[in-house]
């Protein structure tokens, strides 16, 4: 296992700024693994066990498409889009209070490549990925219609390439803000889904 994801002895407060820096979704992993982290606050015995109980530092976004029989559609693609490059090593660790995090500045954004996959009339198809924290908030007073309208600038959200099986080419993409729900959370925290 790969115990110290930094480079020699740091404080609490160093760590709470040191981060690792995202340019593909295998970033977020040690080897096969994901990063996590624990914090564990205790008096060390000579004779004792420290617990530590390790959180995620990602976010897990989980999406199956399903195609209904008769749907006259296919899926082509699917693309995840505006993941933010920051993941702070004790992102499971730490709370932001509700604010924006990362803030405008503090990370830069990427897009996943995207993947082709086929779903046809009546299949399935299961993607996941897992994401730095990107918390963007939670919108008040709109439906899930509206909630691409009111999408904060920097949430990330997937794309979907559909086209038509009735002879006309016509291809469409849909767009979807992953978060808490799919109404009005635009948040993407870590050791969750």
């Amino acid at each position: 296992y790969e115990w110290n994801a930094v480079p020699g002895e740091m404080t609490y407060g160093d760590l709470l700024g040191y981060y690792r820096q995202v340019l593909l979704e295998s970033d977020s992993y040690f080897g096969d693994r994901l990063m996590m982290c624990a914090i564990c606050e205790t008096a060390v015995h000579a004779a004792s066990d420290i617990i530590f109980r390790f959180k995620r530092n990602v976010a897990k976004i989980e999406l199956t498409i399903n195609n209904a029989s008769g749907s006259g559609m296919y899926v082509q693609s699917v693309q995840l889009r505006q993941v933010a490059s920051r993941l702070d090593v004790l992102a499971g660790e730490t709370d932001h209070g509700g604010r924006v995090y990362p803030a405008y500045g503090e990370s830069d954004y990427l897009d996943y490549p995207e993947l082709g996959i086929t779903v046809s009339a009546g299949n399935s198809e299961k993607v996941v990925w897992y994401v730095p924290r990107n918390e963007q908030g939670i919108a008040s007073n709109i439906s899930s219609v509206e909630k691409n309208a009111y999408a904060p600038a920097w949430a990330t959200y997937f794309t979907i390439i559909s086209g038509t099986t009735d002879g006309t080419g016509e291809i469409k993409e849909y767009k979807f803000y992953p978060g808490a729900n799919m109404v009005n959370d635009f948040n993407l925290k870590p050791n969750s889904r």
